[in-house]
């Protein structure tokens, strides 16, 4: 159909950092840090422009320079494209203090002028899911934490205010819900986490 991005479908546990990774892409933009990495907060992101789409947003993050972590579709699943332990290029720029100290979350939802799309159901139970596997994973505080630089979870807009991605997740993200979601999700056991993740 024209499209040039390609996922594995089939995942190596070696290869991926979340259980419940469904796909495994290459991000063409990132860095493998010296020394490590202190993953302190999360940054949420909705797929906007000319990738607002999940096929355009995928070759966007395979070809550069913009890159993430993971993104999750419509349909709930998640591709992971940067390793955890790797630096993405989702916040200004790949050097950026944010990006050496966060994950970044794409997620495939339209808002333009012409499409004005919250995430569906299975979406942000996918996302709420996957978030919390990183709170607990890197000690990351379940908290809507809107300071730039400070431990929790917040949107792209809120850690670089004055970038022109001001509906990058805002108005189309509801936060209340999706705290909820994740602190429900971080609530369970590491053995609850697995089981909800085989059936999911």
């Amino acid at each position: 159909m024209g499209t040039t991005w390609q996922r594995r479908r089939t995942v190596s546990v070696t290869d991926i950092d979340y259980p419940g990774t469904t796909f495994r892409a290459q991000a063409a933009n990132f860095r493998i840090p010296a020394g490590g990495r202190q993953i302190r907060y999360v940054i949420i992101h909705i797929t906007g422009g000319p990738a607002m789409d999940e096929g355009p947003a995928l070759n966007t993050f395979r070809n550069g320079p913009a890159s993430a972590h993971y993104i999750v579709n419509r349909e709930g699943r998640v591709t992971q494209f940067v390793r955890d332990a790797h630096i993405a290029n989702h916040v200004d720029n790949i050097a950026s203090a944010t990006n050496r100290e966060s994950i970044g979350i794409e997620h495939v939802n339209p808002w333009n002028a012409e499409r004005r799309e919250h995430p569906t159901d299975v979406q942000y139970e996918a996302s709420a899911r996957l978030v919390a596997w990183l709170c607990r994973q890197y000690d990351i505080p379940v908290v809507h934490a809107t300071m730039r630089h400070s431990p929790g979870i917040r949107g792209h807009i809120e850690e670089q205010p004055h970038s022109g991605h001001s509906a990058c997740p805002n108005p189309a993200w509801d936060w209340d819900r999706y705290i909820t979601l994740v602190q429900r999700a971080r609530s369970e056991t590491f053995d609850e986490m697995i089981s909800t993740l085989a059936r999911s």
